[in-house]
Formats: structure tokens, sequence, C-alpha cells
């Protein structure tokens, strides 16, 4: 049973159905604050292909479309739209309801550094009947192990991750967009608990 209020939400509706709570807007906007800000997002990392050190890029005009893949979790093909304006509730919105956004600031998948990507999770009520559901897909993210493949789908390119690290943060942890080390890394990031959003669960995977 949910119980109001939920502080800094907007109730979201599908077909009738409450599906979740959006995050507040300020979450996004200090987001986007430590990506312009933080220099660990830039600098160099190691590729996994060549073994040599790379500079990272950070393409914000890339806007081909990509898709992602965890076939441990029933995750298939999802489209993940690039660079998207996280700032703007209603540009991130309305690309959430089609699948899943890269944040604009980090690096495209393949692109060294971390690339952040990140979608809604539902509350159970409306993931029961809607499992595949693509606005709220990430509401499977939960049932990842580590050792699971995170799959991109990039310019004809299969880029893979190997999941290494699983947690729950709190909203006020920006450090999540950060480069892991030397090493090429994706984050994912929804919801946690489902459709709620009083803290974040981020699943890490390092490129192979």
């Amino acid at each position: 049973i949910l119980k109001k209020p939920i502080p800094d939400t907007v109730t979201r509706e599908i077909n009738g159905q409450i599906a979740y709570f959006d995050p507040s807007l300020s979450y996004w906007e200090n987001l986007l604050s430590q990506a312009g800000e933080s220099s660990s997002l830039r600098g160099r990392t190691l590729d996994p292909e060549t073994k040599q050190f790379k500079d990272i890029v950070i393409n914000q005009n890339y806007s081909a479309a990509m898709s992602l893949s965890i076939p441990d979790i029933g995750i298939n093909e999802i489209n993940v739209t690039p660079n998207v304006e996280s700032y703007d509730a209603q540009t991130y919105n309305k690309v959430l309801e089609n699948g899943l956004a890269h944040f604009k600031g980090t690096p495209v998948a393949g692109d060294g550094g971390n690339t952040f990507i990140y979608g809604h999770s539902a509350i159970p009520s409306f993931f029961d009947n809607n499992p595949n559901n693509p606005e709220t897909i990430f509401t499977k993210l939960k049932e990842t192990d580590v050792g699971d493949t995170v799959v991109v789908e990039k310019d004809g390119e299969s880029i893979t991750y190997t999941i290494r690290k699983k947690k729950i943060v709190e909203p006020t942890d920006f450090t999540v967009l950060e480069t892991q080390g030397t090493d090429e890394t994706i984050t994912l990031m929804t919801c946690h608990p489902d459709g709620l959003g009083t803290k974040r669960l981020v699943v890490i995977g390092e490129r192979e």
C-alpha cells in the first residue's frame, strides 16, 4: 500500500494505472551539475581490445539509435536514446516512455570512461501486469547478479560488459557518474524501492 505524501515526486499513470512516482527535478539538475563540473568524467581509460590507454570522448552530438540487452534477466534490445537533456523533465520523460536514456555529459558506450544509462522502475502492482513495458523495464535490474552480461548495440557493433558491482545509494550520491579507475564501464540506474525512488539502485559493469 502506498502512503502519501511522497515528497518531491510526480505520479505517472499508464493506461489508468499508477506506474511510478517520478524523481524530483532537483535530482537531475544536481546530477547535471556534477557532470559539468567533475574532472573525473574525463581523462584516459584502458581499451580492453587494444590494451592501450585512450582518451575518454564525450560526444554530446551523437544521436544514432542504440539498444541495451541483459539476457540473464529478460531485457532484450531495449531502445537507448543517446545524449538526453536530463535537466528537462518533459524531455527525459518523453524519451523514457520508449525505453532508456543515456545521460548527456557522460561518454557514449565504447568511447571510454563511464557510460551512464537510466530508466524508470514501477511499483509492483503495475509491473506484475506489465513486466515488459519498455518505460519501466529497469524494474528488472534488481534481478541482476555479478557476472551477468550487458550488451549495448551501437553502430552495428556489440559492446559487451560484465556486471561487477550492484548497490543501493542515496539520491545525494553523485559519484555514480564518475569513471571507475582505469576501467571502461557502464552504470545502469533506476529508482529504489521500485517505482518510489527514495534511493537509487545502481548496477556497474566492466567492458570485456
